[in-house]
């Protein structure tokens, strides 16, 4: 199993800020901050999160760009996935709706035997499918 986060956007700016905002807490803990260094990652001078591990910790892009990751995440033997959405617009509704569609594409595909999970909503590929 993998926590995976999402943002569906081109926006590397959008994507670095959302991200920076969501993990720099994690950078003043430290296990974390020891965990982050040792997988080459080392804390910028002011204590937060290099790029870098933005960069590699959240997978973003257009729609087509996420559901490519997420499927190679899959069949390089994964069983399951929980994605977490990094809201990167004030426009929430519209990013958790585009994230549920594309993992309800991506259940309609050879994926199935897979489980892809968001946190957001608590839905599984199998309660979405209710949905689409």
């Amino acid at each position: 199993m993998a926590h995976v986060l999402v943002a569906i956007t081109e926006d590397r700016h959008a994507v670095l800020a959302a991200g920076h905002q969501m993990l720099d807490f994690y950078a003043k803990i430290p296990f974390y901050a020891n965990m982050f260094s040792n997988a080459g990652f080392s804390l910028t001078s002011d204590q937060a999160i290099p790029d870098t591990l933005v960069d590699s910790l959240v997978i973003s892009g257009n729609e087509s760009i996420v559901a490519d990751r997420l499927t190679e995440l899959l069949t390089a033997g994964l069983d399951e996935v929980m994605v977490s959405l990094v809201h990167t617009t004030g426009a929430d509704d519209d990013e958790q709706t585009r994230l549920m569609q594309l993992i309800g594409r991506l259940y309609d595909c050879e994926l199935c035997h897979h489980s892809i999970t968001s946190l957001d909503r608590y839905l599984t590929l199998e309660r979405l499918v209710e949905f689409y």
